[in-house]
Order: C-alpha cells, then structure tokens, then sequence
C-alpha cells in the first residue's frame, strides 16, 4: 500500500464497519453466558487486527480468547480488551470518517 492512502482508509474503514459493533456482540454472548459464541467472536476479531497491524488490540483479543477457552477469570483480561477495542475503533473513527467528512464539507 505504499502511500496509497485511499487503500488504506478503506481497508481500515472495512476493519471498521466489519467489527465495530464486536464489543456489544462480545458482551451480549457473555451476559447470555454463550461462550462458543464469545470465543468465535475474539478469534475472529483477533485475526482482523492482527492483519490490520492493530497489534495491541490483537494481543488482548488473544489474552481474551485464552481465557474465554480454559473459562479463566476474564475480568482483567475483559479490561484490557475492551480498553484496546475502544482506542483502536475511536481513533478510526476520528481518523478515517472525521477526514472524510472534512474533505467533503471543505471542497
């Protein structure tokens, strides 16, 4: 992608669109107490990240999943994720819409 920034946003808005709702998803399984669906919803999102180079918010995705497989306390491991989640989708958020937004109302 080397300086193609038009690819780039739209690979990381994708990111964005695909998964932003994974946190309420995350939490609505494990309120449900269905934890298949929690572990597929990590391990997915993990991946997702991880190719996006989100490397913090893969990490903790993963710490979470690890838990969530050995039905491990997840209350730190909840913390981590959900604290990573929010700073990577708000700052796509600001980065990606909010410049497309500018660009738009600016022309």
């Amino acid at each position: 992608m080397r300086g193609n920034r038009p690819l780039f946003e739209k690979i990381v808005r994708e990111f964005y669109d695909d998964h932003r709702q994974d946190l309420e998803r995350v939490i609505s399984a494990l309120a449900a107490d269905d934890l298949t669906m929690a572990t597929l919803l990590t391990h997915t999102l993990k991946g997702a990240a991880d190719n996006l180079g989100a490397t913090e918010l893969s990490l903790n995705t993963s710490n979470l999943e690890v838990a969530l497989k050995h039905q491990e306390d997840t209350h730190l491991a909840m913390e981590k994720f959900i604290a990573a989640f929010e700073r990577v989708m708000n700052g796509i958020k600001q980065v990606c819409y909010h410049h497309a937004e500018h660009h738009t109302t600016h022309r």
